[in-house]
């Protein structure tokens, strides 16, 4: 699911169309490009941080709270599509890049450790493929509406598109909310005992599975 929730989450509009946004803006052919150098550049940046407090913050409150924040720069670049002056236009630009970076430090980067983690391990595998071809099916549904949600000559939304993605962002929310656990610093026998038990999403930071109790057990019982 986290797969499908960056697909949802507005990247291939930004990452797809940025270029062509700069030049609708009326940017220069060479600021356009020297915007568009800036974005790969501030996704490699919050891919490095992701990867510096992934494992402190957590896989569920990054994913989750991530999401939430990027829900919110949607929600401010979609407001300001709805401007045609130059400080508006401006602040498209810039949350779009923001956007940019931020992605990749919260949903963009975590997706991928979530669905190794919660895969039980003899379907793993199969899991990946499945969670990789549901994504590319919704990109390429992408490919086909964007344009004709975007272009000038179709439904011209601009900017405005971000509203579209902001509100998929909003139900993702929901799901991560009361499905996605956190798998961190959890080994694999553990997480399967916990998705067998039914443990609560929410719950899984906590709950103290078999073999820890059975490790404090056994190291109570060298302390005598």
């Amino acid at each position: 699911m986290p797969l499908i929730i960056q697909a949802f989450s507005g990247i291939a509009w930004v990452a797809g169309y940025f270029t062509y946004y700069l030049q609708l803006a009326g940017y220069s052919t060479s600021m356009s490009y020297q915007l568009q150098i800036a974005q790969p550049v501030l996704s490699i940046v919050g891919n490095l941080m992701a990867a510096a407090v992934i494992d402190k913050v957590g896989r569920r409150n990054l994913t989750l709270y991530g999401l939430g924040i990027l829900t919110v720069f949607l929600f401010i670049t979609g407001g300001l599509g709805t401007g045609t002056t130059q400080p508006m236009i401006k602040g498209t630009v810039a949350f779009i890049l923001i956007y940019s970076w931020w992605y990749n430090v919260s949903i963009g980067s975590t997706a991928f450790s979530l669905l190794a983690e919660t895969s039980t391990s003899r379907l793993r595998a199969k899991t990946v493929a499945i969670g990789y071809a549901s994504q590319n099916s919704i990109n390429v549904m992408w490919q086909f509406v964007i344009p004709y949600m975007f272009n000038p000559d179709k439904a011209n939304l601009g900017a405005k598109i971000a509203f579209i993605f902001g509100g998929l962002c909003f139900f993702s929310l929901l799901y991560l909310w009361y499905f996605q656990p956190e798998t961190g610093g959890r080994s694999y026998e553990e997480l399967d005992e916990m998705f067998t038990k039914g443990v609560p999403a929410r719950k899984f930071k906590t709950y103290k599975t078999t073999m820890q109790m059975r490790n404090e057990t056994t190291a109570q019982s060298g302390s005598h």
